[in-house]
């Protein structure tokens, strides 16, 4: 989908995080952006901040676990803009805890949400896509799709799911004009769930972050391109797949040198001592969208 001006984007986890770059970037290439996400007042607040003339956006307060909300999204989005070209899945939830120790209530929220919801609602836009034969589907997953994350295990099963699904309904979608595509950032610095979890005077080790503007870019450039996957991730953490798939112990290895598996152990530890207070799949408040020239793809 080379030329993404003029055509319609619905964002789901639209509010918080990494949605609201997600929503400015696409935007700024001229796209009509319609933002969703639970959280009503936030949402609108994201969306005046990147179409102040509110022609060219709408948000939808909608939970997309509920089918209901699902259909209503969709059902808005075509009566305001006439098609769906482009669904990015961004919502999720993350619980950095020990497994043993997570309730089991968060662990099915958390798969309601980062797998269920997702392939429901794509599986809700694709007839019109298919129709058209044009359509992009973006899928969110994370690095801790490709690799395993001990203490926050549930979110990386999750992930991997959503690696599976989207390579394998790619394939399956392969010739009808309708690509999909699944983005895995690693850690990212100052909007998201790494920000929300990891205290001030913490780093991600050796795996290095990545800003949200990467990964906005990246969700462009999976659009225009129809990329199949983007790593948004230092260059020494995009190995870890490779690795992974090599010499599965080396991760583990490399994860106790680096630093990173004392630092998701500690978090866990930290998140149980206070509760472990509801996961929020959109991390903390982001700063206001502000507009920038558009990156070269």
């Amino acid at each position: 989908m080379k030329d993404v001006g003029g055509r319609t984007a619905v964002i789901t986890g639209a509010s918080r995080g990494i949605g609201p770059y997600m929503a400015q970037a696409l935007f700024d290439r001229g796209m009509r952006v319609v933002l969703a996400a639970r959280s009503a007042g936030e949402l609108e607040e994201v969306r005046a901040r990147i179409d102040r003339s509110g022609r060219l956006s709408l948000a939808v307060a909608a939970d997309v676990t509920r089918d209901e909300d699902r259909r209503e999204l969709l059902r808005r989005a075509e009566e305001r803009f006439g098609a769906v070209d482009v669904l990015v899945n961004n919502a999720g939830l993350e619980a950095p805890e020990a497994f043993t120790e997570m309730a089991w209530e968060r662990i099915e929220a958390l798969i309601d949400l980062n797998v269920m919801a997702l392939m429901r609602l794509t599986q809700l836009a694709l007839p019109a896509m298919l129709a058209r034969r044009s359509g992009q589907v973006v899928n969110i997953a994370s690095l801790a799709g490709l690799s395993p994350v001990p203490y926050n295990t549930v979110y990386s099963t999750s992930k991997h799911a959503v690696v599976g699904f989207s390579e394998s309904l790619r394939y399956e979608l392969a010739g009808t004009g309708v690509g999909v595509s699944a983005v895995c950032p690693g850690f990212i610095r100052e909007a998201g769930m790494f920000t929300r979890y990891v205290s001030g005077g913490e780093d991600a080790g050796m795996a290095g972050t990545s800003s949200p503007q990467e990964v906005a870019d990246a969700v462009v450039s999976a659009i225009r391109h129809n990329r199949g996957r983007v790593l948004v991730t230092p260059r020494l953490a995009r190995a870890t797949p490779l690795i992974r798939a090599v010499s599965p112990g080396s991760v583990y290895r490399m994860m106790q040198v680096g630093g990173i598996l004392k630092s998701l152990r500690e978090t866990a530890e930290r998140n149980a001592a206070v509760g472990a207070a509801p996961a929020s799949g959109n991390g903390r408040a982001a700063a206001p969208a502000r507009r920038r020239r558009p990156k070269a793809d």
